[in-house]
């Protein structure tokens, strides 16, 4: 499975739909399965080559800095605004203080929202998380149904950001001893 995401600042606006960000000719790729066939039979099977499909989906990176942005991603929002966010497979969240960090877990009228991302170079100097992971946190989030996602990109892209990386996973490893998945 692939997920090719569109990031957006604060709250979606109408040129923002999946559908026009990622055209659909994206969403249907075929890869050959490899063969390890004599040549021979290699010429014999080309009619019978089966094809593995990729699932790929479409996913929403939203940057909260404010707490009212998001009231955008609940039930009660308004109609256009939920017909963008129907057309994206995943919708992950990346809150960009503890207060919105706080908001995103405990909320239970947040109903478009499937990942909180823990973005390490958002913090003090580009090398750190903007906020504390809290065991109540990941217990609130977890009970939700959210999921977190650590990128790992900006650290194989920079150097520098090598440390903060498995700082940042250390830290997410400590708070979440002891949680438990819901059942």
């Amino acid at each position: 499975t692939v997920a090719l995401s569109h990031l957006v600042h604060g709250r979606v606006k109408e040129h923002d739909d999946a559908n026009e960000v990622i055209p659909n000719s994206y969403m249907s790729f075929e890869q050959q399965e490899p063969s390890s066939k004599s040549k021979k039979q290699k010429s014999q099977d080309i009619q019978d080559t089966r094809s593995k499909s990729i699932k790929i989906l479409k996913r929403l990176d939203v940057i909260i800095e404010q707490e009212s942005d998001l009231a955008h991603y609940t039930k009660n929002t308004d109609a256009k605004t939920k017909a963008i966010l129907e057309t994206y497979d995943l919708i992950a969240l990346s809150p960009q203080n503890e207060t919105v960090l706080s908001a995103i877990c405990n909320s239970s009228i947040l109903y478009y929202a499937d990942v909180i991302i823990l973005d390490y170079t958002a913090g003090r100097g580009g090398v750190q998380l903007p906020f504390k992971i809290k065991r109540t946190h990941i217990l609130e989030a977890t009970k939700r149904g959210l999921t977190f996602d650590l990128p790992y990109a900006p650290a194989l892209v920079d150097s520098s950001k090598r440390k903060s990386f498995v700082q940042a996973s250390r830290q997410f490893i400590q708070a979440s001893v002891g949680v438990l998945k819901p059942k």
